[in-house]
């Protein structure tokens, strides 16, 4: 009996692991990347409006 289609389906099966793994890292690492750009943007504007209030009330800006 030739086993060539169980050896082939084993690797397919492998195959769509591998790519469900990879395709999960990465989406994971883009979810991770858009938290951060979200958190620097959101810094950001925080410090940019904390130095504008300070130049509206007339005292010196928080600092850096």
């Amino acid at each position: 009996m030739d086993d060539t289609g169980s050896e082939f389906g084993w690797f397919l099966a492998y195959l769509f692991c591998a790519a469900l793994a990879l395709g999960t890292i990465v989406w994971s690492a883009v979810a991770w990347w858009h938290r951060k750009q979200k958190r620097e943007r959101r810094a950001a504007k925080k410090a940019s409006y904390n130095e504008f209030r300070a130049w509206r009330d007339g005292t010196n800006p928080p600092p850096k």
